[in-house]
């Protein structure tokens, strides 16, 4: 940004004392202005993929840690997420208009022998990022969240099905939709002998 401003003063200063002299002089100081304004736009640009690249790589790390899954609304398939009690999958099955939000219809697949229970979802929503318009730092700040705590345990080897609300959200902000899941109890199932 400080670049930006010292290419501009410097083309105001040009245009000033430009008085139709030595107009080949001022044809290339403008050129050469004109480049230093493109390649200060692509290092600006080159900034917001590295953050982004750190992110994601920060993520990696921290996956270790449960870090969620992350869906669009048009999203097929499922995700996983680790939890210190073992993995979960999860499916976006469906996403409609609520009130003044969404209601998410999410199923939660629990592949191990273990009942979860006093489960929570974290739930996150966002615009899509778009890194020709996005800075990353100002489009990760806006994420906003809700808490879904669930009645009921996640039965064992089972999909579980979990409606969850978000609001207030309009359809720009919910293009991006994040869910992380936390159990504070778990007990073991144990087959018949």
């Amino acid at each position: 940004m400080k670049l930006r401003i010292l290419a501009m003063l410097a083309l105001l200063s040009l245009s000033a004392c430009d008085s139709g002299h030595d107009t080949s002089a001022t044809s290339e100081l403008k050129n050469k202005i004109d480049n230093l304004t493109q390649k200060i736009s692509d290092l600006e640009s080159k900034i917001s993929s590295l953050e982004i690249y750190n992110f994601y790589q920060d993520s990696q790390i921290a996956g270790l840690n449960n870090t969620g899954a992350t869906f669009s609304p048009s999203s097929q398939g499922y995700a996983s997420i680790s939890t210190p009690a073992g993995k979960l999958l999860v499916i976006m099955s469906s996403m409609e208009k609520y009130a003044s939000g969404y209601k998410i219809v999410f199923r939660i697949g629990n592949p191990n022998f273990i009942r979860y229970n006093d489960v929570s979802l974290k739930i996150k929503w966002n615009s899509a990022f778009d890194d020709k318009k996005d800075k990353w730092s100002e489009w990760n700040s806006k994420w906003k969240e809700t808490t879904k705590n669930i009645e009921y345990p996640l039965q064992p080897s089972s999909w579980n099905t979990v409606v969850a609300v978000i609001s207030p959200a309009k359809e720009e902000e919910t293009e991006t939709i994040n869910i992380d899941v936390a159990a504070s109890k778990v007990e073991m199932i144990y087959g018949v002998r």
